[in-house]
């Protein structure tokens, strides 16, 4: 997936406080606007896609709304944008384990050569 683009997709009935992203056909994330947060629901797989949420985001952030992040569980599709996102990250204990384990390092210089 060379051609990096990440996509809102057009509302087709649900809460209009859910933003649904997609990145080609890998994979949809979440922007979900509440009265004190922007809350970003995974980061997808780059700086760039994740750079890509946070431009949709940011039109609902306000003096008013912080941005939190959360991750869902870690995998790359889902949380390898997150070093774009000055804001907290929220994941639960097995998700922080497994991006501490030697296989993700391994799997994460693969993917960047």
């Amino acid at each position: 997936m060379n051609d990096i683009h990440v996509q809102r997709v057009a509302n087709q009935g649900w809460d209009e406080r859910i933003i649904v992203c997609r990145y080609g056909r890998l994979v949809d994330t979440f922007i979900v606007v509440t009265t004190r947060y922007v809350v970003i629901i995974d980061t997808l797989i780059n700086p760039q896609t994740g750079t890509q949420m946070l431009e949709i985001a940011r039109e609902y952030l306000s003096t008013d709304r912080q941005l939190l992040v959360v991750n869902t569980h870690a995998d790359y599709d889902h949380c390898w944008g997150n070093q774009v996102f000055d804001a907290p990250i929220v994941g639960t204990r097995l998700c922080a384990e497994r991006f501490r384990q030697p296989e993700a390092e391994a799997y994460l210089k693969e993917m960047q050569e």
